[in-house]
C-alpha cells in the first residue's frame, strides 16, 4: 500500500497536472499541453513502445513525421490511453 506521502504527491501532481496524461479531443497531452512537445496528435503516432525503468516507464513513441517522443509514465496513465487509442501500434521487443 502506498505511504501517505506517496498518495499525496500523487493527488498534487493529478491536481497540478505534473506529469500526468490525458486525451483533449484528438491529442494526447502531457501536462497542461501548452508547448507542441507537450502534445501529439493520435493519428501522426507510428508506433510505440514501454521500457519498464525503475519506479515508472519510459515510453517512447515514433511518429509518422519520423520524430520521437520519449515520455515518461510514472501514474500508468499515458499507457492506458495509448492501450484505448492506438492499441494496433503497440511495439513489443
Amino acid at each position: 500500500m502506498a505511504s501517505l506521502s506517496q498518495r499525496f504527491r500523487s493527488w498534487c501532481d493529478h491536481k497540478l497536472k505534473n506529469g500526468v496524461y490525458e486525451v483533449q479531443g484528438a491529442a494526447i497531452v502531457c501536462g497542461r499541453g501548452r508547448r507542441p512537445e507537450q502534445r501529439l496528435q493520435i493519428s501522426d503516432i507510428r508506433s510505440w513502445q514501454i521500457y519498464p525503468e525503475m519506479g515508472c516507464d519510459l515510453v517512447i513513441i515514433d511518429m509518422l513525421q519520423g520524430d520521437e517522443r520519449r515520455w515518461i509514465d510514472t501514474y500508468d496513465d499515458l499507457i492506458g490511453i495509448l492501450r484505448t487509442v492506438a492499441p494496433d501500434k503497440e511495439a513489443h521487443g
